[in-house]
């Protein structure tokens, strides 16, 4: 077989295979020109992973209209003329192969604008050349401003075996992401946006004036940089100088995050990777890596950028010298971790502490009471702690069988005030309505839930709606949304006539609020019901009328100017959100009989209202005024602090 020059096209569309291996080869080489271009803002959208098309937007110094004809050429370029230049090399490009590469297997437009040029000028490529669309006369001017914007469309389109590889979009699309936050992470005081065509948030924003610390946290959160560890080292002999961010020994992923720099060039050096990563071995376990982020300089004369077709990798002298100080300098700052290390910790309310040391010295076992348990008898959790317990709000009922030996479970004869905890100064209420709603209460208890409640330990959440929760050796699914509801209206019952107070900060409208309430749709709101602000003004005069007893029996405090003051703490240290404070008051002014009371439907208004509150998965808030969420005060009134009780029901 005869050894024959191969023609020029297939020569191009080889080489361009080894410089545009996927997507995100594309986006390094285009990020890396805007940077060479003196760019302080780039944006990068991609559809389809990249490969129905690929835009990358800079502010940098723009190409001349006369480059436009040779821009796509192969081995063209304006940063390097002589070879021995290679050896001084400060940019990123130099070789003249990134655009040429792109345009063999891409339909390539460019549009480019400089400082001093009257407008922008566009052109579109095929196979390195201008294509038809332009027309013979070059580049075609438009509308822009200063910089450059490259559209690579129908990536591969020539290229079938590639583009049948491509088969996952998303992940394409997340390497090209992953490309993008390295150089932001890097490159401090250029601003890096990337997103997807027609999106309008955006997977990664940074902002010029970011450091790189900063552009960490924006990355992989606060977390991580609480986490972070500074390195640093300089060798004047080598002429090498290293700075980076290093996890301690507190953080470990499954994945190992590693980006090195060299000159300013994302790279990939596998033996300074496994120098780190055998420091590491010491303090992680195993299959836990770090994070780590290297900027290392040295001499341009003692590094080899041209051994890579896509520049990825290079060679540098001295390495193993550099290598050493590399390892030096983590293993410093890590073994610093032996000495001493830093906890977050969170301040506890005022009073928590007494109240945790008084409720566990109450279930702290006298020396009589303790005795060896077998290791099957023994149940997982056991906090003698009551915080977070259901059976603290929860006192066993008496009970007894009958002869016959059902399981009726008999009303005690002792009236509900009576059986309230109080001391001698709590107020009684002596309401047979009171009575006859915590009968009813106790009448239709389940004792063989209540015996499950009463030995039960919360275990965790399994989504917004149920929990786990432990009782002896069983674990039970609890819708948690049912059994706070009814958990507040019993407290409703026991505590009526003398709740705590939770005070507003400052007093808010009732007006106000009814009209935030009436514009949600869960309203049922509709122009045939009425004016808005005449439904909220009915409202706050009746609730205004009715203001002694609602204080009376409830502790809602209205004053005379018809604003909400205080609201009924149901249960203690609780505070309640105010996302559904609206729709209560709402339906307290519209849906209850406030001049022939019943003591139930406030009561169970109320219990169903603070379990919203409770259990209600966070959102935006949706007030008119969103100054009515700030003005709830962390401190309860201390106005009835000689009625306080421990009350469980």
């Amino acid at each position: 077989m005869c050894i024959r020059d191969r023609d020029e096209a297939v020569v191009n569309r080889i080489a361009a295979g080894e410089v545009i291996q996927r997507p995100c080869s594309a986006v390094k080489e285009m990020l890396e020109n805007s940077l060479d271009a003196g760019s302080s803002a780039i944006t990068v959208t991609a559809k389809s992973g990249g490969v129905a098309s690929l835009q990358i937007t800079d502010n940098g110094h723009g190409i001349h209209r006369d480059d436009f004809g040779v821009v796509c050429e192969r081995f063209s370029t304006s940063k390097l003329r002589e070879y021995h230049e290679l050896q001084k090399i400060s940019t990123f490009g130099f070789r003249g192969e990134a655009l040429a590469s792109i345009s063999h297997v891409a339909k390539l437009t460019i549009t480019s604008a400089t400082a001093d040029s009257p407008c922008a000028y566009r052109a579109s490529y095929l196979d390195g050349k201008l294509s038809s669309a332009t027309g013979s006369g070059g580049a075609v001017p438009c509308a822009g401003v200063k910089g450059t914007s490259i559209l690579v469309e129908d990536l591969f389109y020539n290229v079938s075996t590639r583009r049948k590889a491509i088969k996952n979009l998303g992940e394409e699309y997340n390497k090209i992401l992953d490309v993008v936050t390295r150089y932001a992470v890097h490159n401090a005081g250029v601003g890096f946006t990337c997103k997807k065509v027609g999106s309008n948030a955006a997977e990664l924003h940074t902002l010029p004036s970011a450091s790189i610390r900063d552009n960490l946290a924006n990355v992989w959160g606060h977390s991580l940089t609480q986490e972070l560890l500074e390195v640093q080292s300089t060798n004047q002999k080598l002429e090498f100088e290293m700075k980076g961010y290093v996890s301690n020994a507190n953080y470990s992923t499954k994945k190992e995050v590693f980006i090195l720099f060299i000159n300013n060039r994302l790279v990939d050096c596998s033996s300074i990777r496994k120098s780190v990563d055998a420091v590491y071995s010491k303090y992680l376990p195993k299959g836990a890596h770090p994070f780590v982020y290297l900027s290392l300089k040295m001499k341009p004369g003692n590094l080899d950028v041209n051994v890579h077709p896509t520049k990825r990798e290079v060679h540098f002298l001295h390495e193993e010298a550099i290598l050493t100080d590399i390892v030096a300098s983590v293993e410093k700052q890590l073994a610093g971790v032996n000495e001493s290390r830093t906890f977050l910790t969170q301040t506890l309310l005022p009073g928590a502490q007494q109240f945790i040391q008084e409720a566990t010295e109450a279930h702290e076992p006298s020396a009589a009471t303790k005795r060896s348990i077998a290791a099957n008898s023994i149940v997982r959790t056991n906090d003698p702690n009551p915080v977070g317990q259901l059976d603290t709000y929860f006192l066993p009922i008496s009970k007894k069988r009958k002869q016959d030996e059902s399981d009726e479970v008999v009303v005690p004869s002792q009236p509900a005030a009576k059986r309230r905890v109080t001391t001698e100064s709590s107020p009684q209420v002596e309401l047979t309505s009171v009575n006859n709603l915590w009968s009813n209460v106790v009448k239709h208890c389940h004792p063989g839930l209540q015996e499950i409640l009463n030995k039960s330990v919360f275990v965790g959440c399994a989504d917004d709606k149920f929990i786990f929760i432990q009782s002896g050796t069983k674990l039970y699914l609890m819708n948690r949304i049912r059994i706070s509801k009814e958990l507040f209206y019993q407290q409703g019952i026991l505590n009526f006539g003398h709740f705590e107070k939770i005070t507003l900060s400052t007093p808010t409208s009732i007006k106000e609020i009814v009209l935030a309430a009436l514009d949600f749709k869960s309203s049922g709101w509709n122009p045939s019901a009425g004016c808005k602000e005449s439904i909220a003004e009915d409202v706050s005069k009746l609730l205004t009328s009715r203001r002694d007893m609602l204080e009376e029996y409830f502790s809602i405090v209205i004053d005379a100017e018809a604003r909400l003051s205080m609201l009924p703490c149901l249960v203690r240290r609780h505070i309640p959100d105010l996302d559904a404070l609206p729709n209560f008051v709402l339906r307290l002014g519209t849906e209850v009989n406030l001049s022939l009371i019943h003591i139930s439907e406030p009561t169970r208004l109320l219990s169903i209202s603070y379990a919203v509150f409770c259990l209600k998965k966070k959102k935006k808030n949706t007030l008119r005024n969103t100054q009515i969420r700030k003005k709830i005060s962390n401190k309860q009134t201390n106005k009835n602090k000689q009625s306080k009780r421990h009350v469980k029901c």
